[in-house]
């Protein structure tokens, strides 16, 4: 009977020591995989980074640029802005019209 526990207990025994060691293993792949995953994504960011300048600077010179075209046209820019703003309220009494009449 004690011989019986014996080897039931080294049974454990190895076994506790065989998931030990596949614990182990696991603990050094995902170490490895997570720094594989961490290093893409600090590629993806700095990719992003760089557009996002980018497109900053494109939006910055478009803005420069129409401001100064604002600057040397302020008839022509007060003109179209006031036509944009008469279609938008036309357009706007055009709708409210319209979903009136439905109710």
């Amino acid at each position: 009977m004690a011989n019986e526990q014996n080897s039931v207990q080294e049974a454990l025994e190895k076994q506790v020591a065989e998931l030990r060691e596949e614990l182990k293993r696991l603990s050094k792949t995902l170490a490895a995989r997570s720094g594989d995953l961490r290093a893409q994504a600090e590629d993806v960011m700095d990719e992003a980074s760089g557009r996002m300048k980018s497109a900053a600077q494109v939006v910055r010179e478009r803005g420069q640029a129409v401001a100064e075209t604002v600057r040397e046209n302020p008839g022509t820019a007060t003109t179209l802005f006031g036509t944009a703003g008469l279609i938008g309220l036309l357009l706007g009494i055009a709708i409210g019209c319209a979903i009136s009449d439905r109710r």
